[in-house]
C-alpha cells in the first residue's frame, strides 16, 4: 500500500534492510518478501522505496500499540498514515500508543467525545480506534536526506473511533471520516502539525461511497446523495438525488424558464452507489445492483455557483449569479464570504446593505463600511434598543473607529439626533470622544442631571437645568391649598 509522500511507500512485511531493484523500471520485491513473513497483527513494518536507485530501505520495524491483543485491522493512506486498531472485549478501550524504539509517539490523551468523535464505535464487544501518524513529524533528518529511523513516524492528533472509510480532499487539508451514523470533517494543519475537528453530519443512513471535488464532498446513501460543500466555520449541503423524487435534471433545466431557486432533487435509482467522479458537469455513480452507470447533472445555477467558489475562482461564480433567483442574493453573498471571499461578496448585485455592513464589520474593511453605513442608517426608522453596542448601527460605529475612521462616525450623529435616536447618537458621540454632543444628546431626551454631569460648561444645558428647577419649586396651585395636611 503506497502513501501520498512523494518518497516513501508502505511496503510488504520483511527481513531485510536493503533490497536492490530487481528490474530498471522501478523498485521490485523478491519472492520471499511474500511468504517469508513473520505476521502479527499488532506491528507493522514500513519501507521507504528510493525509485531513482531502486532501494528498499526498512525506516519502521514495528509500530506496535503496547498491547498483544490490540490489533492492526487496516491501514488508510493519505498526507497522514492512519491506522486501525481493535482491541478485544476482554481489553477494554485501548490506551494511547506509547513511544517504541523504533517509532516516536507523542503522549497525547486527549480524546474528542461527546457530540463529537467519540472513542470507539463499540460492536459486539470490540473497540476500534483510529490513530493518525504524520512522516518525519519532527523533521528531523540524517545525512543523505532521509529521516531517520527514530522520527520516521510521528503520531499526531488525539486516538479517534475507528471509521468505516477515510478519505482525504486532495490537497490534503480535509478528510472525513465516516461512521454508520455520522460523518466527521477534521483539519490537518501541516506548519502546525494539528489534527482538528471541524464538523459533524448526522446520516440517517450507513454512508456507502464518499468523493472529494475541491472543498465539496459528495455522500451516496441508498436513498439519496448529498452534496456538502464544506468551509472553516460552516457547511451548506443540497439533497441532489433521492429514491423520493421523479425529476431527470435534464429535463428540468431545459424546461425551466424563470430564474433558479435552490435545486431539487434528482432520480435516485436505489441501492448501494459507488461515487466515481465528475466529467462533464455530472457526477458520475456505478449502481452495484442494477450493475450499470447512474449520472446526477451538476448544471443547475446555483450548484454551478457553489463548484466554482469551491474551487477558488469567484469572478467565474459573480458569472452565474444572474441565472439564480433574486431571494438568493444574501444568501450567495453569505457563501462567498464563508470561503475567504469578502471583498467578492460585496460585488453580488442587489445584496442588502445588513449583509453588506456585516461582512465589512466581520473582515475590517473600514473603507467600504465608510460608504455603506450613512444609507443603513437613513433606512432604519426606529432606535437602537439600548446603548450596550449590540444593535448592527453600533457594532458598525465601532468597527470604523477601531479603523481609524472616527470622521464617519461623527459626520452622522445630526441624521441620529434628526431622526430622535438617541441611544445610537449617544453611543456615537461616546466612540468620538465629544462630551459636548454627549450632553446635547442627553438634554434632547430630557437626561438633564446626567448632561450636566458630561458636560458642566454647556450654557444650554444649565439653563434647561435652571429651568426645571424653577418649574418644581414653584408654589402649587389654589386648588391643592391644604390637602396635604
Amino acid at each position: 500500500m503506497s502513501t501520498d509522500s512523494p518518497r516513501k511507500k508502505l511496503g510488504f512485511f520483511g527481513k531485510a534492510d536493503e533490497v536492490p531493484a530487481a528490474t530498471a523500471g522501478g523498485p521490485a520485491l523478491p519472492p520471499f518478501f511474500k511468504h517469508d513473513v513473520d505476521l502479527r497483527p499488532h506491528a507493522l513494518a514500513v519501507y521507504d522505496v528510493d525509485a531513482s536507485t531502486g532501494n528498499c530501505t526498512r525506516l519502521v520495524d514495528k509500530l506496535t500499540s503496547g498491547q498483544p491483543r490490540h490489533w492492526i485491522v487496516h491501514a488508510f493512506t493519505g498526507p497522514l498514515l492512519g491506522l486501525v486498531r481493535c482491541a478485544m472485549p476482554d481489553d477494554g478501550a485501548l490506551k494511547p500508543s506509547k513511544a517504541t524504539t523504533m517509532s516516536t509517539v507523542s503522549d497525547s490523551t486527549s480524546i474528542v467525545t461527546g457530540s463529537s468523535i467519540t472513542t470507539g464505535e463499540a460492536t459486539t464487544g470490540m473497540h476500534m480506534t483510529l490513530e493518525f501518524y504524520e512522516w518525519g513529524g519532527d523533521g528531523a533528518e540524517d545525512i543523505a536526506g532521509k529521516s531517520s529511523v527514530s522520527t520516521a513516524l510521528h503520531k499526531v492528533g488525539p486516538t479517534l473511533g475507528g471509521p468505516l472509510l477515510v478519505e482525504w480532499e486532495h490537497s490534503g487539508k480535509y478528510a472525513v471520516l465516516v461512521y454508520p451514523t455520522k460523518c466527521h470533517v477534521i483539519k490537518w494543519e501541516g506548519h502546525s502539525s494539528k489534527l482538528l475537528p471541524l464538523h459533524e453530519m448526522s446520516t440517517p443512513r450507513p454512508v456507502q461511497s464518499v468523493l472529494w471535488v475541491h472543498h465539496a464532498l459528495f455522500t451516496a446513501t441508498e436513498d439519496e446523495i448529498k452534496c456538502y460543500f464544506i468551509c472553516g466555520s460552516r457547511t451548506f449541503s443540497f439533497v441532489i438525488a433521492s429514491t423520493t423524487s421523479c425529476f431527470d435534471g435534464q429535463e428540468e433545466m431545459n424546461q425551466t424558464v424563470d430564474l433558479a431557486d435552490f435545486p431539487a432533487a434528482q432520480r435516485h435509482p436505489g441501492g448501494p452507489l459507488m461515487l466515481l467522479g465528475v466529467f462533464q458537469e455530472k457526477l458520475l455513480c456505478g449502481g452495484i445492483m442494477h450493475q450499470s452507470m447512474h449520472s446526477v447533472t451538476l448544471k443547475h445555477p446555483v450548484l454551478q455557483f457553489c463548484m466554482f467558489v469551491a474551487q477558488g475562482v469567484p469572478k467565474r461564480a459573480l458569472e452565474v449569479v444572474p441565472m439564480i433567483s433574486a431571494d438568493l442574493l444574501d444568501w450567495m453573498a453569505t457563501f462567498l464570504e464563508a470561503f475567504g471571499f469578502a471583498a467578492d461578496a460585496l460585488d453580488v448585485p442587489g445584496t442588502s446593505s445588513h449583509v453588506k455592513v456585516s461582512i465589512c464589520i466581520k473582515h475590517m474593511l473600514v473603507h467600504t463600511l465608510a460608504d455603506l453605513l450613512p444609507s443603513l442608517v437613513a433606512s432604519v426608522a426606529t432606535d437602537s434598543a439600548d446603548m450596550m453596542g449590540t444593535s448592527l448601527i453600533q457594532r458598525a460605529c465601532a468597527a470604523l473607529c477601531r479603523g481609524g475612521q472616527e470622521a464617519a462616525v461623527a459626520a452622522l450623529l445630526p441624521t441620529c439626533m434628526q431622526m430622535n435616536k438617541w441611544n445610537d447618537a449617544l453611543v456615537m458621540a461616546m466612540l468620538v470622544q465629544d462630551r459636548a454632543t454627549m450632553a446635547q444628546v442627553l438634554a434632547s431626551n430630557q437626561e438633564l442631571s446626567h448632561a450636566l454631569h458630561t458636560s458642566n460648561k454647556n450654557a444650554d444645558v444649565e439653563a434647561q437645568w435652571n429651568q426645571q428647577m424653577d418649574a418644581h419649586g414653584q408654589i402649587r396651585p389654589a386648588r391643592f391649598a391644604g390637602t396635604w395636611m
